[in-house]
């Protein structure tokens, strides 16, 4: 292990290397510690003295040790509170100093993204992640309160923006306030006369291969892995434990019952939390999800789009919820529900869309509102074929939009911007071509040349792409990108036809790892992608947070389903349903739909309510009679940390003015005039129903079957084998079966 300062007085690390693999530190960013008082960081400036880093605070003395082994660095931290005062700040923390800020290709390649970053009652584990896949393991074998990542921000001559980028990530080594049950408790402050010890190591890996066992191995401490994350009532969910000690299991269920079985086979709806204890007692948690048939939660996403209402704006997000009312409405008819859904419908869309014109009355440059317009007239359209053909013609005269903003390169655009990839525009185009086939051959050649057109640029381009909003590794730019690679794939017969972007789509897939949560052991975040800037715009948070899922994180879904049906691989699929049962999660046991779950520990943040002495009156008159009531909104701090956020428009509606900016601080933009409005209801986080659209197309009714070497396999369905017969019994309904073998097989499906 090689070590390079940046400035060695202070002990600020430029980078690490071993074996090949460089680390990069940021800047002046750390090792450093510091501490928060009254919401404000107060950097603790470090001299060096003998061997270590040394700093005296009114009598708390802070010092730091940096050892070098043949593999890792460790950081040694003490802190020696000297006085007959106890030292209780908001935190304590340590600025690791990875770098993590991505800003353009091919650059990011070299930085560390913070992907899995985890506090146990005894311990903490964590890594960073390159795009390129090598890894960089971090471990304490002491309790860490919490953790915190060090999001950069911008400003305007009015607000504080939150960006898109990361620095680094900081372990919050005490926290005074309230945070996730799983975390260590007491470690709240120094007290008088207390010394604290942490021990830090910081360790390259070339890949993200077997963490789980090295971490364990080399220091010691217990990790946890399931074959599944999502189960039905009655399928198993297998726990593997990485360790070397006797260790004993405790696993409690939703309602409190308590067993010790390391395979879990859930008979209640709900979250099943796995507790490991070795011999020598460190800790670790793990949680299992037991999921409802796929059509409960479209079901329940129909009703919170009608009870959470759809709103005209400048952003499609703030009608996203069309999409499950639609397409509940094509598996589940429900009059009332159906009713209300449509009336919103039609009395929203004439504020933002000129159907017969193709036009986009508001803000009509930004692209992806037009392209999922496309695609929900699509959904309308098939709700009804035979009387609603006019959505079809709809879809055709908004797509003329589209095709006026694709350039010569194949790329549709906002402006001079990239924006085939900001949410998935050429997938919309080619929805509406696969529509259109049968009924419509002409315009079907058209819109599918040109979503050829789109993708084809997207598979020479790859990463190399621009996006909305500040620059960086995006994951929606990545995801998007790959899941249009794949669906178009799926469209093409030959195995040399579908290869080029096949093998585009799971480069890119591959990239993406460092966003994703790949290795947590917590169904509610396994395989959820890692966005954090998103909470601003869709709640009006005022502050970063890693959102794990986000309605977004169903981009990747459609993306591995897309690359599991093209490859075989199974594990694509084992992605796709460990995901989706984490996105599935967003609506809990008395249907309450949530917007996002917030990964970080402990947020202190200014969160929009409801402001009860100012009711608001519902400017539109499709809302249901019997929906709650509406307010003006208000901030409040509160901390928020590894929990799930509500949505706000249930209580947040439009009022006298029926269309509004997206966000608060969004301006209204009608044609080519900018103006700032109320904005009362502007809220973007019905893009949480992401999630149940992409549930629809991927997993709703269908059962996968693998059959191979190793034995038969099911996902979505239980399997016995009897003699030369493979019995396969659906989780529910199913209408859609998918066998993967090369083998011949005998398959009777039961029930």
């Amino acid at each position: 292990m090689n070590i390079k300062y940046f400035d060695i007085s202070r002990g600020i690390i430029s980078e690490i290397s071993k074996n090949g693999i460089t680390v990069p530190f940021y800047g002046d960013k750390g090792p450093s510690l510091y501490y928060i008082k009254n919401g404000e960081s107060i950097l603790i400036e470090l001299n060096k003295k003998d061997d270590k880093y040394i700093k005296d605070v009114c009598g708390i003395e802070f010092s730091m040790k940096h050892t070098v082994n043949d593999d890792m660095l460790s950081v040694e931290v003490m802190i020696n509170n000297k006085t007959d005062r106890d030292f209780m700040p908001d935190a304590i923390g340590l600025k690791l100093g990875i770098d993590s800020y991505m800003t353009e290709y091919p650059y990011w390649n070299e930085k560390f993204f913070p992907g899995y970053l985890r506090c146990e009652k005894t311990h903490f584990t964590g890594y960073f992640m390159s795009p390129l896949g090598r890894v960089v393991a971090v471990t304490c074998d002491s309790p860490v309160a919490a953790w915190e990542l060090d999001y950069n921000t911008f400003e305007d001559e009015e607000n504080c923006h939150f960006g898109h980028r990361i620095f680094t990530g900081n372990l919050l080594l005490t926290v005074n306030d309230k945070l996730p049950k799983r975390h260590p408790e007491n470690l709240n402050g120094i007290k008088a006369g207390e010394q604290k010890n942490w021990t830090i190591n910081i360790m390259p890996l070339d890949s993200i291969k077997d963490y789980k066992r090295i971490v364990s191995e080399k220091f010691n401490i217990p990790m946890l892995e399931f074959d599944k994350y999502t189960v039905a009532i009655g399928e198993k969910a297998r726990l593997k434990v990485f360790t070397n000690e006797k260790y004993i299991v405790s696993v409690k269920s939703p309602s409190g019952n308590i067993t010790e079985k390391e395979i879990i086979t859930p008979d209640e709806y709900g979250v099943y939390t796995v507790t490991v204890t070795t011999k020598s007692g460190k800790i670790c948690e793990g949680k299992v999800y037991c999921r409802h048939d796929f059509g409960w939660y479209l079901k329940a996403a129909r009703k919170n789009a009608v009870y959470k209402p759809q709103k005209a704006s400048t952003h499609t997000e703030s009608w996203y919820g069309h999409f499950s009312a639609f397409l509940a409405k094509k598996h589940y008819p429900d009059k009332v529900l159906d009713t209300l859904a449509k009336a919103n419908f039609d009395e929203i869309m004439p504020y933002m869309y000129d159907f017969e014109k193709g036009e986009a009355i508001v803000i009509p440059w930004r692209v992806q509102n037009v392209a999922l317009l496309v695609s929900l007239l699509v959904d309308l359209y098939e709700t009804d074929t035979k009387n609603n053909k006019k959505y079809l013609d709809y879809a055709n005269n908004m797509a003329k939009e589209l095709l006026r903003r694709q350039t010569e390169d194949g790329a549709y655009r906002k402006n001079k911007t990239h924006y085939t990839s900001v949410i998935y525009i050429a997938k919309s185009m080619l929805e509406l071509a696969l529509c259109e086939k049968d009924v419509y051959p002409d315009r079907f050649k058209m819109h599918y040349t040109s979503a050829k057109r789109a993708v084809d640029d997207l598979k020479s381009l790859k990463e190399r792409i621009g996006t909305e909003g500040e620059h960086t590794l995006e994951d929606g730019m990545i995801s998007c990108s790959a899941l249009q690679l794949g669906f178009f794939a799926l469209t093409l017969k030959s195995k040399e036809e579908r290869k080029p972007y096949i093998e585009a789509a799971e480069y890119l897939m591959n990239i993406h790892k460092c966003l994703e949560e790949i290795e947590t052991p917590d169904c509610r975040m396994r395989g959820g992608t890692l966005r954090f800037w998103e909470a601003q715009y869709d709640v009006m948070i005022r502050g970063n947070m890693m959102n794990t899922p986000h309605g977004w994180t169903s981009w990747k879904t459609y993306a591995t389903y897309y690359l599991y049906l093209l490859t075989g691989k199974e594990e694509y699929l084992k992605d796709t349903f460990d995901t989706m049962g984490a996105c599935l999660q967003m609506i809990d046991e008395n249907e309450n739909l949530r917007w996002a779950f917030v990964k970080d520990p402990w947020r202190r943040v200014k969160v929009l309510v409801p402001d009860l002495e100012k009711p608001e009156k519902d400017g539109y008159e499709s809302v249901p009679d019997d929906i709650e009531k509406a307010y003006r909104g208000k901030h409040v701090v509160k901390t928020i940390g590894e929990e799930y956020v509500d949505m706000v428009s249930g209580w947040y509606r439009v009022g006298e003015e029926k269309i509004t900016g997206g966000y608060q601080l969004c301006p209204l933009y009608m044609g080519e005039s900018e103006t700032m409005v109320d904005n009362q209801g502007g809220a973007c986080d019905n893009n949480v129903h992401e999630h149940f659209k992409c549930l629809e197309e991927t997993l709703l009714k269908k059962v996968f079957i693998i059959v191979n070497d190793d034995g038969v396999k099911g996902y979505n369905c239980s399997v016995t084998t009897e003699d030369d017969t493979i019995k396969v019994t659906p989780y529910g309904e199913c209408e859609y079966i998918h066998i993967n073998t090369d083998k011949k097989a005998k398959i009777v499906i039961c029930g």
